[in-house]
């Protein structure tokens, strides 16, 4: 009786743990993704980009962000994401400057974009879905990065 009862229980932990562990952000079902947003604080808005994937406009650290799709098909069926903050700026950094950030930071990639204003992605570690919490601290190294950034290109 006593193997049954130690049996039970471990069944009941491992049954509260499971959706915990099931909660799963996937690039091909961008309503997980939003979901996955606005769990952890933050809106999310959904929008498409300029040739109909989706996208979810938020805003991180104070600033204008969205999560972008890629690898879509017919504009579904996503394969990844990418966070992205970009800032209109007359007179922004240099190509120098962004190369020099990138040297010294390993969370994120800055560039200038066709209009020369300065922009901040990463790529999140997705291959299909993620677990909520390492999308969550994916979204975590993004703001700290994103900060940094700001400061550098003289954001205010």
């Amino acid at each position: 009786m006593k193997t049954l009862t130690v049996t039970a229980a471990l069944l009941a932990t491992v049954a509260l743990a499971a959706p915990a562990h099931a909660q799963m952000v996937n690039p091909s079902d961008p309503s997980s993704v939003a979901n996955a947003m606005q769990a952890i604080g933050y809106r999310a808005k959904m929008d498409t980009d300029a040739v109909g994937d989706p996208m979810i406009l938020t805003t991180i650290d104070g600033s204008r962000a969205s999560v972008m799709f890629y690898g879509c098909s017919n504009n579904e069926n996503c394969k990844s994401l990418v966070l992205r903050a970009a800032f209109a700026m007359a007179d922004g950094p240099s190509h120098e400057n962004l190369g020099d950030w990138n040297r010294r930071n390993y969370v994120g990639r800055a560039y200038l974009d066709s209009d020369k204003d300065p922009v901040l992605d990463m790529a999140l570690p997705a291959r299909g879905s993620l677990p909520s919490d390492t999308f969550e601290h994916s979204v975590e190294l993004f703001e700290m990065a994103l900060n940094s950034f700001k400061n550098d290109i003289g954001w205010e």
